[in-house]
């Protein structure tokens, strides 16, 4: 086993002679057996103990034992005790959930603080099934299926080359002492739920039906790495910022190919949680449509998604005297001119200064809002004109409109009022120019 053991080290490239070696150690069977082994190969490294006080003087006797432990090899010891209100704090997780988040926020904090490089954990092949076991009954991304790795940054798995009867064959040939965790037997645990009664004992104890899964878990990592490459292309190539977010072109979905929606989920995922059924349905949605969470929301537009940070804002006025010059809020520069110095760019809007009323207002389009569009006589509503102009929800949810006492003068970035058009009788003009340079 040692020979297999030092063998997958160095296949997968855990670590090296130059690492420096932290040991999570239970005191159960695996990580005694992980903490034999290494000492074995020569290895240096350390231990480390989280107490958490739930099994009462079982827990302190586990305590004692992984301290004798670190005498008996002559190893640096770490132990960390957890108080109650650990947990109460985190009432919203299950006890294993808050444990481990604990657990590797500890070990984190030895890495940093002792300069180790490696997390060493004594996870074997049966765990990466069982969490893989797990992940499919709660319908898991493909990511998830993945099953344990044998490497996530700095923490490195080295029994992933064992089963648990490898492993207690190991132990039972060395006469190694080790402690038995009650909790194991408990089916208030989902995965002793699964280990315990929702398979078979003689299933488990099957190889081949072991095997079976270690093949599905390998097909999920193949594909996960396409997925990847995948999810990588239509980043580079599909997604973009705009000056309201983020923009995700959705020409790259391909209907017939059932993996659109993984790189979806993969693509997302850091703007959620969301229901992700909806995330899918949103697809076929009509422009406009949305779905949010507490802090994102995403839209569906015209052969996108536009993703926003959601913003609680008030209505918001804004105040422009005659002789004001920038707006910043709104990146505005208000200039005078004579009219035969007029130059027409796009993001400039040019009234006539003399049919203006000071001080000039600024506010967000409110539905029902109306103006007079240029060359036209009658009144349109400014949500028809900017359907019309084909904007999109953010951009329409982000229209500043100018107002001249209680007439609307121009809608900021798009066109001006009719009334307060430049004529053969004007004299000064009043611009507006979107756009800081």
């Amino acid at each position: 086993m040692l020979n297999k053991l030092s063998k997958y080290i160095e296949d997968n490239d855990l670590f090296d002679k130059n690492d420096r070696l932290l040991v999570a150690v239970s005191g159960g069977k695996d990580s005694v057996a992980l903490v034999h082994m290494l000492f074995s190969l020569k290895l240096s490294f350390s231990i480390a103990h989280c107490n958490f006080n739930l099994r009462d003087f079982e827990s302190k006797q586990d305590e004692m034992f992984v301290s004798f432990l670190a005498k008996k090899y002559d190893v640096p010891f770490f132990l960390k005790r957890f108080a109650s209100n650990n947990f109460e704090s985190m009432k919203k997780k299950s006890i294993q959930m808050i444990a481990r988040e604990l657990r590797y926020k500890w070990f984190y904090e030895l890495l940093t603080e002792n300069n180790y490089t490696k997390i060493l954990t004594a996870h074997h092949l049966d765990d990466s099934i069982e969490t893989y076991l797990i992940k499919k009954r709660r319908n898991s991304s493909i990511e998830a299926l993945r099953g344990i790795l044998p490497k996530n940054n700095s923490v490195v798995r080295p029994l992933m080359c064992f089963f648990s009867d490898e492993i207690l064959a190991y132990i039972k040939r060395n006469n190694i002492i080790y402690r038995e965790d009650s909790s194991n037997s408990s089916l208030k645990y989902l995965r002793n739920e699964i280990r315990l009664k929702s398979i078979p004992e003689k299933e488990l104890a099957n190889e081949n039906y072991r095997l079976e899964i270690l093949k599905e878990i390998e097909f999920n990592k193949i594909k996960f790495e396409r997925l990847t490459k995948k999810v990588n292309d239509v980043r580079i190539n599909y997604f973009s910022d705009f000056e309201f977010g983020k923009r995700l072109g959705l020409k790259w979905i391909d209907n017939t190919d059932d993996n659109y929606k993984d790189v979806l989920y993969m693509l997302l995922r850091e703007y959620g949680p969301f229901n992700w059924k909806d995330v899918f349905e949103l697809l076929r949605a009509k422009n406009g449509k949305f779905i949010e969470n507490k802090k994102n929301r995403i839209i569906r537009e015209r052969d996108c998604f536009e993703i926003s940070v959601l913003k609680q804002e008030k209505q918001v006025t804004y105040s422009v005297n005659e002789h004001d010059n920038i707006l910043k809020p709104l990146d505005l520069i208000f200039t005078h001119c004579e009219v035969n110095d007029v130059i027409f760019k796009k993001n400039t809007l040019s009234l006539d200064l003399d049919k203006l009323e000071f001080p000039l207002k600024l506010r967000k389009w409110n539905r029902g809002d109306k103006f007079i569009p240029l060359g036209m006589r009658g009144s349109k509503l400014i949500s028809d004109f900017l359907i019309n102009k084909k904007c999109s929800t953010l951009q329409k949810e982000n229209t500043w409109v100018l107002f001249s006492k209680q007439k609307i003068a121009a809608i900021i970035g798009y066109q001006i009022s009719d009334e307060f058009k430049l004529d053969k009788n004007s004299k000064f003009a009043f611009k507006i120019t979107t756009k800081l340079d």
